[in-house]
């Protein structure tokens, strides 16, 4: 099921979305429209629905104003379709020269969108922030990209989509303005129930101005009013009362304390304090604000610090960066409003004396931001360079920020002039085993768990690694990401690379990264769960690369425990470099060297580098055989078969010598490589048409996977598993249930998600939902295309031309399977071609193009591949070509030598091929009764597994004889 079709929202039956490409929904499945002019006239009628729109103007719109001779009838023709395929959710009607649509308001997407917007705005307006964002953010959920994408040429419509791109960006500014208002309305809410509140967070994350805001807010309900006492440069803690009183405007007069001073100053009165800038002077600023919160009942504290104070009855408000856009730009197309990209151009602006004329900077804001964390002082500080660079090279100097990141100007407070003046602040406040414990933290590369902290930093003390960790959190130096399956905990990228500079300057990196790289390595040999590899991946990396670089076996080694994840993620081009890099390493460890050459075998084979693959794993095996490690010899032989199956050797053989492997596997128990032996016999089975056997291998090979925790072996099993599933004796839809079950078990696996909608997109095509195919297939495609995995894409294109070919469309089917043609030829594969052309000429034989089908059936016949033709069909296409050049006998004996091959074993769809192969001969010799007893064996079958879609074309087909013959075609 495509994005675009997913089910409405709040259980609507039925719904027609403007704010993406035109689409009309029913009961979450996309409905069939037509063309770009036919969705045309619907956003036409459906925009000003319940009024008649007239012809004329419809015709003038969508030819745009020359409407050519017939118009009028092709306009009626598109108004029927409609009619047709919409009813009776939406009701089309012709009248007083015009047409007019009449369906509910909130069926329409765009309709509900504006209402929300009013709404959003109205609760803003009555100072109901909360309501306001998430009236916004519904609103903006309802887009899927930019509104009335695909009908655009035509211009009412154009300009229709521009004034929704207008309230669109109006929508996010009124989510912007409601989350602040949000932030401001807590803080106000919080004034009036606690007594002390501390803002905590990062350095430059904008808390002194927020406090101020909140604070100038709540002027008018304090009568004693909002005094504000800045800290920043008071060195001495003796000082923090002085500074206050100053604030306030107090005179120490004779030998009166200075807290005395201030508790006579504040007395009764209902007021704020404001203590800016707490984190160097805690001990100080608490005790002041313990003292006079005790004696001045009508006293509220406001505070900002990196940490809280620590006082009883303290509330701590988390002020965190602003929101970034995502990685992918075109995943939101809301960049330029996302809160930190809006600052940066906001300043760029003024740097610029109002000109943002500059190509690509909303997208160069964004990674710009993205890089600086979202932090308001450092995004400020990069756009003030705006004056005299462009946001491209701003953003390659990001490499060296804290050099330079700085103010050319004094400004009040030095923390505001450089990023490094803020950071320096901040870190010269550590004690002295949270300054080592931050350094030695930056050698992690995104997030990481408490253990693997403790096993760096601490010697694997975890307590000990909590309590610094602890620390530096409430510093608002580390962030804490909680989940189910733990804690992890992360460096802004700011901190991470100013820590990284102070470690560097203490001559601790070179150890702190040995014992970064040992965790890792000790964590990829013993973890094997896809979910805890892929959150530590950016950490592997980090530790490989600086492992490879340094030399010794820690390298090759760590390469060698990843190699799984790098194949069952599709990750090939980067397991391809990494392990070719580790396998350039001097290696005195043959069993080593042999598991690296099997990895990079299995890489390349995906790849679609079947030669070298081949090589590499001969390579391999006999490295193997040096080091006598026979179930490793075992594990590549079996490699060595499926690929030498891939080109040409027969599946007995195959069988026979993974039966072998898999008597020594047993014997070592080695689960793992059963799970791939019983993986491959399971597929020979298949192919040798015995889907019974084919099931029972499969499921072994699955049962030794999840024994073994070997995902990419379980992976591809399911996914043959899957493939039998469409050839067994099942009905098609209950067989689409037990894949897509199989595909929501494979959630947030792309690879196996890929595999699993290959056989899918065949059962929704015997079904007759093309849609779902379709998408289903180009999803598909475009992960294996993602992966670079040539050989599945290229393999892809067999299930891709019996899809169409099931669709009636075997022109589309032509076009993939030339596609799959030229590069399993390019790949000097040979099983999958002869599959791939026999294909190709059954479509172009459908086409009615039978020389150049007698061409394709000539190459794969001459390609001498054992097996091929059981599953390809070439004695049927063989068979029915000779029969189209007048040769009856000798195409009889073709086809009486594929039903010879048909055994109880057989899958019932091979049998209807067959019998669909001998209603054409019989057609094309003129035995019409023959032709239709044929095709009605077929239907049964074809009933029994409940494929209308098939079933439908061999009725239409029966119908045609009929007609010749004059009876019914029952």
């Amino acid at each position: 099921m495509s994005a675009d079709c997913l089910p409405v929202a709040g259980g609507r039956v039925f719904e027609v979305r403007l704010l993406g490409p035109v689409r009309a929904i029913r009961l979450g499945r996309e409905i069939a429209l037509g063309g770009p002019q036919k969705r045309a006239v619907l956003a036409l009628l459906v925009l000003e629905a319940g009024r008649v729109v007239p012809a004329g103007r419809l015709m003038e719109e969508l030819w745009l104003g020359s409407p050519p001779p017939g118009a009028a009838g092709t306009l009626r023709s598109y108004v029927s379709r409609l009619r047709a395929v919409l009813g009776p959710d939406a009701v089309l009607d012709g009248r007083g020269g015009g047409y007019m649509i009449t369906v509910q308001a909130d069926d329409v997407d765009a309709g509900r969108f504006e209402r929300l917007v009013a709404a959003g705005q109205a609760a803003l307006d009555a100072g109901e922030a909360a309501v306001a964002a998430g009236r916004f953010a519904e609103a903006l959920g309802l887009w899927r990209g930019r509104a009335l994408a695909d009908v655009c040429d035509v211009e009412a419509l154009a300009l229709e989509s521009a004034r929704l791109e207008e309230l669109r960006l109006a929508a996010v500014e009124g989510r912007i303005e409601a989350d602040r208002e949000a932030d401001l309305a807590r803080l106000e809410r919080l004034l009036g129930r606690a007594r002390l509140i501390t803002l905590t967070g990062p350095g430059g994350a904008g808390k002194t101005r927020l406090a101020v805001e909140a604070g100038t807010r709540a002027v008018e309900r304090f009568s004693g009013g909002v005094w504000m006492a800045d800290l920043a440069g008071i060195a001495g803690p003796e000082l923090v009362a002085a500074q206050v009183m100053e604030a306030l405007g107090v005179r120490q007069e004779g030998d009166v304390p200075v807290v005395e001073a201030l508790r006579y100053r504040l007395g009764s009165e209902e007021m704020v304090v404001l203590l800016d800038n707490c984190e160097h002077l805690l001990n100080a600023c608490a005790g002041l604000a313990g003292a006079l919160l005790r004696s001045s009942p009508g006293l509220r504290v406001l505070a900002t610090s990196r940490e809280p104070l620590g006082l009883p009855g303290e509330v701590t408000y988390q002020v965190r960066p602003l929101a970034v856009p995502p990685e992918d730009p075109d995943a939101d197309p809301g960049t330029a409003t996302a809160p930190a990209v809006r600052l940066f151009l906001d300043r760029a602006s003024a740097a610029r004396g109002g000109s943002l004329t500059e190509a690509g900077l909303v997208a160069a804001a964004g990674r710009i931001c993205r890089k600086l964390d979202g932090l308001p002082l450092a995004i400020e500080l990069a756009a003030a360079r705006l004056g005299t660079l462009s946001a491209a090279e701003i953003e390659a100097n990001l490499a060296d920020r804290f050099r330079f990141l700085a103010y050319r100007r004094p400004a009040a407070d030095p923390r505001h002039q450089a990023l490094r003046a803020a950071m320096d602040w901040s870190y010269e406040l550590l004690s002295p085993d949270e300054r080592g414990m931050l350094g030695e933290l930056s050698v992690f590369a995104g997030s990481f768990g408490l253990a693997q902290g403790a096993e760096v930093c601490t010697g694997g003390d975890v307590a000990a690694a909590l309590d610094v960790i602890d620390r530096l959190a409430s510093k608002s130096l580390v962030t804490a990401e909680t989940a189910g399956d733990g804690t992890r905990y992360r460096l802004l990228e700011t901190v991470r690379q100013y820590a990284a500079d102070r470690l560097a300057e203490a001559g601790g990196t070179q150890a702190a990264r040995q014992r970064h790289a040992l965790a890792f390595l000790h964590r990829a040999e013993r973890e094997h769960g896809l979910p805890a590899l892929s959150r530590d991946h950016d950490n592997f990396r980090a530790a490989l690369e600086w492992s490879l670089a340094q030399g010794g076996p820690a390298g090759p080694r760590m390469a060698h425990a990843l190699g799984g994840f790098w194949l069952a993620r599709g990750m090939l081009a980067e397991g391809r470099d990494c392990l070719e890099r580790a396998l350039a390493q001097p290696l005195t460890d043959q069993s080593l060297r042999a598991g690296l050459l099997r990895l990079l075998g299995a890489t390349l084979f995906e790849s679609g580098d079947l030669d070298r693959a081949e090589a590499v794993l001969a390579e391999g095996s006999a490295a193997a055989a040096t080091a006598g490690a026979s179930a490793l010899q075992a594990r590549i032989g079996v490699l060595l078969a499926d690929i030498r199956n891939m080109r040409g050797r027969s599946n007995a053989e195959t069988l026979a010598e993974c039966q072998a492997a898999a008597a020594i596997l047993q014997a070592e128990g080695d689960l793992e490589g059963l799970a791939e032996t019983w993986m491959v016999m399971g597929r020979a089975q298949f192919w040798l048409d015995d889907p019974a056997a084919a099931t029972e291998a499969l499921e072994r090979a699955i049962s030794f996977a999840r024994q073994s925790g070997h995902h990419r072996a379980q992976m591809r099993a399911s996914h043959w598993l899957a493939v039998t599933f469409r050839v067994l004796p099942l009905p098609a839809d209950t067989a689409i249930a037990r894949i897509e079950e199989l595909l929501q078990a494979a959630s947030g696996d792309l690879w196996a998600e890929a595999d699993l909608l290959k056989p899918l997109c065949i059962l929704y095509a015997y079904l007759g939902r093309a849609t779902d195919a379709r998408a289903a297939l180009a999803r598909s495609r475009a992960i294996f295309a993602r992966f670079g995995a040539k050989f599945a894409l290229a393999e892809s294109g067999i299930p891709a031309g019996v899809m169409e070919q099931a669709l009636a469309d075997p022109a589309a089917a032509e076009r993939y399977l030339r596609e799959a043609h030229a590069a399993l030829r390019a790949m000097s594969e040979r099983r999958y071609l002869v599959v791939v052309t026999t294909r190709l000429a059954g479509a172009l034989y459908a086409q009615g193009r039978f020389g150049e089908a007698q061409q394709m059936a000539d190459e794969a016949q001459a390609a001498d591949v054992p097996d091929a033709d059981v599953w390809s069909g070439a004695l049927n296409l063989r068979a029915m070509l000779l029969a189209q050049r007048g040769q009856f006998p000798a195409a009889r004996r073709l086809l009486a030598e594929a039903e010879a091959r048909i055994t109880p074993a057989s899958s019932p769809l091979t049998q209807a091929e067959m019998l669909m192969a001998e209603a054409e001969v019989d057609r094309l010799a003129e035995a019409p009764d023959q032709a239709a007893a044929s095709l009605r064996a077929a239907l049964r079958i074809y009933e029994d597994r409940r494929a209308t879609q098939l079933a439908a074309q061999i009725r239409a087909a029966l119908a045609t004889i009929a007609v010749h013959i004059g009876r019914s075609p029952a």
